[in-house]
Order: C-alpha cells, then sequence, then structure tokens
C-alpha cells in the first residue's frame, strides 16, 4: 500500500486519469447547461394576455409563464387557467379556465354554469350573468376540456367553439411574471 501524500492533488506524471480532468469537467457542466436550457425552454413557456376576457384575474399586456409539467403528471382540473390553441384557429394561443371535464355535460342555466346538474361555483368572477350564445349544453367527450373566460360578456370560448382537445393545451398558468406588482401564482 503506497502512504498518501499530504497536499497531494492527481495523480503521478503519466497517470491519465488527472491529465484532461479539467476538459471533461467543462463538457460536463456544459452538457448539463445544455439540459437545463432545453429543460426550462419547454417547462417554462411565456405567454402574453391579449385582451379582457380573462378579467378579473388576469389583464391585458400581463406576462404569464406557462407550464406543461403539470399535465404530464395529472390530467386537466376543474378551475385551471391554461394556454390552448382553440379548434377553429390552431395558430393562435388563448388563456381560459377549465370548467368542464371529460365525460360531463356543461349548460348555461339562469346565467350560471352547470355541471351535470350541479351549479359550479366561481368564486373568481366578480358578478356578471354567463350569457348563453347558440347552444346552451355541450357534452364534453373524453379527451376534451370545456373552457369560459373569466370575463364572460367578453370572451370567445367554449360557448363559441365548443370543448378543447386536451392535445390543444399547451399548459397551465403558473405565474403572471409582468407587471412587476402583479408577481402572481394563480390559484
Amino acid at each position: 500500500m503506497k502512504p498518501k501524500t499530504q497536499g497531494s492533488v492527481g495523480g503521478a506524471r503519466g497517470d491519465s486519469r488527472s491529465r484532461g480532468l479539467p476538459a471533461k469537467a467543462i463538457r460536463r457542466w456544459a452538457l448539463l447547461a445544455l439540459v437545463l436550457v432545453l429543460a426550462q425552454a419547454w417547462a417554462l413557456q411565456p405567454y402574453a394576455v391579449d385582451g379582457a376576457s380573462m378579467e378579473p384575474t388576469l389583464h391585458g399586456g400581463e406576462r404569464l409563464v406557462v407550464s406543461p409539467l403539470p399535465y404530464a403528471v395529472h390530467p386537466a382540473r376543474r378551475g385551471d387557467v391554461v394556454v390552448f390553441h382553440p379548434p377553429h384557429d390552431p395558430g393562435v394561443a388563448y388563456v381560459k379556465r377549465v370548467v368542464g371535464l371529460p365525460g360531463e355535460r356543461v349548460a348555461i342555466r339562469g346565467g350560471a354554469v352547470v355541471v351535470d346538474g350541479v351549479r359550479l361555483a366561481e368564486p373568481y368572477l366578480r358578478g356578471g350573468a354567463t350569457p348563453c350564445r347558440g347552444a346552451c349544453e355541450w357534452a364534453v367527450p373524453e379527451g376534451a376540456v370545456f373552457v369560459l373566460g373569466d370575463h364572460r360578456g367578453n370572451s370567445k370560448d367554449s360557448r363559441d367553439f365548443g370543448p378543447v382537445p386536451v392535445d390543444a393545451v399547451v399548459g397551465e398558468v403558473v405565474l403572471v411574471a409582468w407587471p412587476p406588482t402583479g408577481l402572481d401564482v394563480l390559484p
């Protein structure tokens, strides 16, 4: 057994383990940094609110952070605020709230949203009725969700284009990042 030399770093001259260690470490750190940047770019995506359809929860000009990760773990839940591409115009992104889940029946009765015969409690709304436009009852098929804007009188949503396929959902809004005074995590 060789005695250890105090203060020694690396091996003897000619030991291949001591040569190239800095370059190998740099490559590992660079690869780790690349993986983290790519993961962040996929996991957290920025979007901007355009319009008043989600007031009072979200306002025009706010910047959102959206993540697809929650839906890799569980399906969309009632009350989630999501970004999606609507079936009639897949080139744009909308932000709305999920109110109906796969297999449910959503109706508008007396200005209220009713899911499977039960009036939906919507504490995020500030008064006002939910107007019915055209059809007033929808069946949400498997693999889809029913979405509405929080400002019901000023929102193009599932009342207009029907349930949204879950494949069209980009992700859940997890943070209002701008303006700084509005920095807020959505419930």
